[in-house]
């Protein structure tokens, strides 16, 4: 491995460590409660509907968190889910969840990356991504994966940050552009047609998009109510940060991710996004 290379990879695993760190903590945990992305379990069922999931589906959840829309799954149509994540405390509480309410047969957790899925070729139905696609530092490496992953005829929907170019966003202006912190999903987010090229050069066709801003405006006022507003709940969260990881640099969470200047070209709405792969 060259020398640019071996550093681009130790970056991206410095990011996705201190990904991980954020979505672990008290303070993330208390804005979105266990459902780790806007729109709850409400907007997870319109995922569902989207990507016409039935009993006869084998589904990947692509960081998955504690496995809430895994259970949702077996709950709703009795399909076989597996759920992954990069946070093993988050994983462990997944499996234990799955045997305290008998999902075990047809759940399964891992800790795993998206960028280097450990599954053959062609076993999935569908694959899931709630606001986890945009905190992927190779994004287009990703979506090979999962196009490697899928069936033909496979879908992947994720419900993700999106970039506005003009105005309609959903949180503060600053949001994105802020000079300080800001959230990993936030910084590493594209535009809708960004993702789309990306997932076209992967494969995929026939996107789908809806439009679901309203529910990051519903977050900025829980962060109004909860914190003072959006630098509020990010000071808060660094505070935390440090005192959880005070030699590893984790609370400077924001500076890592390699597409930090794009967020500054717009901002941030939420929208679902579905792609087929032939």
């Amino acid at each position: 491995m060259r020398t640019n290379e071996r550093a681009d990879a130790d970056g991206n695993r410095l990011f996705k460590k201190s990904v991980v760190a954020v979505y672990e903590t008290e303070t993330f945990s208390s804005l979105l409660k266990d459902v780790l992305h806007p729109g709850g379990l409400k907007l997870t069922r319109r995922a569902f509907e989207a990507a016409q999931i039935d009993k006869h589906c084998t589904v990947l959840d692509i960081a998955c968190g504690k496995g809430e829309s895994i259970f949702l799954l077996a709950k709703e149509f009795g399909c076989r889910g597996v759920g992954m994540d990069l946070s093993f405390p988050k994983i462990a509480q997944a499996t234990t969840e799955a045997k305290e309410q008998n999902f075990s047969a047809g759940s399964s957790f891992l800790v795993s990356d998206a960028e280097a899925l450990p599954f053959a070729d062609a076993v999935f139905d569908v694959v899931l991504s709630e606001c986890s696609f945009s905190v992927l530092p190779v994004k287009r490496q990703a979506a090979s994966e999962i196009a490697r992953v899928l069936k033909p005829g496979g879908r992947l929907v994720i419900t993700d940050i999106v970039l506005e170019t003009g105005s309609g966003g959903s949180m503060p202006d600053n949001a994105a552009a802020d000079t300080g912190p800001t959230l990993p999903c936030i910084a590493g987010a594209v535009s809708v047609a960004e993702y789309i090229e990306i997932f076209r050069e992967s494969g995929f066709c026939d996107a789908y998009v809806e439009d679901h801003s309203k529910e990051l405006k519903k977050i900025g006022y829980q962060m109004a109510l909860s914190f003072g507003g959006w630098k509020g709940f990010l000071q808060v969260l660094s505070s935390e940060l440090r005192c959880a990881s005070p030699k590893e640099g984790t609370e400077d969470f924001c500076y890592t991710e390699p597409n930090r200047k794009a967020a500054a070209s717009g901002k941030p709405g939420y929208a679902l996004i579905r792609v087929t792969k032939p």
